[in-house]
This record gives C-alpha cells, structure tokens and sequence, in this order.
C-alpha cells in the first residue's frame, strides 16, 4: 500500500513538473498577444534577424553564415513552435545563406520572399533544391509592394524595383524593407549597396538594420539622415577580415546622434513594441 502511494505521489509530481515546465511558454504565445518582437541575432559575420508579430506570426530575415540561427531560434521561439510563415531571403550570398538550409529542415516554412537574382555558390543551388523538394511557395521580390500580416503591422518592400537586369554585384539585388507596426518602424537594409536610390523618399524608421554590416560603400551618409532613426543595428563578426563596420560609416552615425547597436559588442538585440512603446531589450 505504501509504495502504492508513493508512486502515486512521484506521478503527480512528475505531472506538476510538467505543467509548469510548460506554462512559460504557453503564457508566452497565448496571454501576451498584442506585443511585436524583433530579434536581431548574433551570427557572427552575417545576417538573421527574427520578427514575431501579435498574433503569433513568424518572420525570418536570412540565415546567417552557419547554423547558429537554428540554436537562436531554438532559444527564442516555444520549444512546440514548428513553424515559419515567412522566411525573407535579401540576397544569395552565403554569409545569409548558409543557416537557412538548416532552418528549412527543421522547420516547416510557410513561404519565402526572396529576389530573383542567379544562385552562384553551391549553399544557394541547394536551398533551391529544398525549396522545390518541399513545394515551399516563393514570392518574387522583383516590385514594390506591401505585405500585410496583422491589424496596423506591414511588411513594405522598397527595393529591389525591377531596375536591377544588368547589375552584376548581387548585393544590390538585396530586398530592403520597412517592418511598420502602428507608429514604430523597422528599416532591413540586408546588403544594398544603392541605397541613395531611395532618398526623397518616405524612408523614416526607429531602428535601421545598417546595410551590408556597416560597410563604408553602402550608409550613404545622405540616406541615413533621411531615415532618421534612434537606433542603428550593424550585425557584425568580432575582428572581422573586412573591417566592418568602417570608420566612416561609425562617423556618420555618431554625427546625426544615431545609437549603435553591434552584434559583436552586445550579442543578441531585442527590442518590443507595446502599445505604441519602443522598447529595447538588452
């Protein structure tokens, strides 16, 4: 009898154990609906950057240089969350590629928005292959257009714009595109190196992801002061081979009092809205 009850007493500890194991990640996708997370990972010398919308949609902005970005996902999304609606690829070079091989097979992604621009490198022929081999639905990002996902949150593509047919250097077939969620805005610039194409426009945004990791030969100098932002994030390898983020793009910045934000320096970046409030997380 005794050990029947101390059986029964293990069970429903083990039981208890359970639920509240669970329940943070149960609270964290079903009570606080209404907030908007933006993650920008730290994938070394790459691009990832992960947008969680109110309503539990999933938007991945590439994949980074390696498979880092499956464990950062792993770590930020419930452990039950299998899905991606949106995985967005700016450009086919593999320092945004490479991750994404991995996140296709681990996940079951809804759609891509990538540009069409020629594949060069064996990473991107075979995300291709994936791609077909699941029937992953492709969304050409070859026109403006805007892209909605919740109440009062878009996704609206800048470039590329179609005048992109004989340009040779694929970083300036990078979609660039604001994320507006109510009155705070996100401007992912991936690797464009044409940014001043866009100047005159109606570009302001809070949080600018830098182009091309803070490379001196994308950020005119120009564009940034119309975008306007607070903040500034440059995904960036520690002491990495090309220098970046270059000093004169670091001047720029300083210059028109724009905060940086450096992966290298501070890991991971969050940031929140709620409410119409701007948070950052670090």
């Amino acid at each position: 009898m005794k050990s029947e009850i101390k059986l029964t007493i293990l069970i429903f500890y083990i039981l208890l154990l359970g639920v509240f194991s669970f329940l943070p990640f149960y609270i964290n996708d079903n009570i606080f609906l209404g907030q908007t997370e933006v993650y920008f990972f730290d994938v070394g010398q790459g691009d990832s950057s992960l947008i969680v919308t109110p309503n539990k949609h999933y938007i991945l902005i590439d994949g980074g240089p390696d498979n880092a970005v499956v464990y950062k996902l792993g770590r930020y999304l419930p452990f039950f969350q299998r899905k991606i609606d949106l995985v967005i690829i700016t450009h086919p070079h593999d320092d945004h590629l490479i991750g994404l091989i991995a996140v296709l097979n681990r996940y079951d992604v809804k759609m891509i928005l990538m540009p069409d621009a020629k594949c060069l490198t064996a990473t991107c022929i075979e995300l291709e292959r994936i791609i077909k081999e699941k029937n992953i639905k492709i969304q050409w990002a070859d026109y403006r257009g805007v892209m909605n996902w919740d109440k009062d949150l878009n996704f609206e593509v800048f470039l590329p714009d179609g005048r992109q047919e004989s340009e040779k250097n694929l970083n300036n077939y990078s979609v660039v595109g604001r994320l507006a969620i109510e009155n705070k805005s996100f401007l992912f610039m991936g690797d464009q190196e044409k940014e001043e194409l866009l100047i005159g426009e109606n570009i302001e945004a809070n949080v600018i992801k830098a182009g091309h990791h803070g490379s001196a030969n994308a950020n005119d100098c120009k564009f940034l002061s119309n975008v306007k932002p607070e903040y500034a994030v440059i995904s960036v390898g520690q002491d990495n081979k090309f220098g970046h983020p270059q000093l004169k793009t670091i001047e720029c910045l300083n210059d028109l009092n724009i905060k940086i934000l450096r992966t290298d320096f501070l890991g991971d970046i969050h940031f929140s809205i709620d409410e119409n409030s701007l948070m950052l997380d670090n």
